[in-house]
């Protein structure tokens, strides 16, 4: 139930070559269940329109940039969620 992910939600990748990378559960999907090497953000409360935006945002280059820098790990770098948490979202 806890990785069971909605149309709209976003997932990242916290391990691996594509770490820092989010994607959006499209109408095709509609609901999906992911694995401990990802992270989801349910987005439930909040309007279409921020939610795109927010996945806009987390792809940018500023973005990923800090999301970058919060990398920990020599071996197989991976991200927190704790990390993510502190991610400024601009309004």
């Amino acid at each position: 139930k806890n990785s069971q992910l909605y149309e709209n939600d976003l997932i990242m990748s916290k391990v691996g070559n594509s770490i820092g990378h989010f994607a959006m559960v499209d109408s095709d999907m509609n609901t999906c269940n992911i694995s401990e090497n990802n992270i989801g953000i349910k987005l439930k409360a909040y309007n279409k329109e921020f939610k795109y935006y927010l996945c806009a945002y987390l792809n940018s280059k500023i973005a990923n940039n800090l999301i970058l820098r919060r990398i920990s790990g020599n071996a197989q770098p991976k991200l927190n969620v704790a990390d993510m948490m502190n991610i400024p979202i601009p309004k």
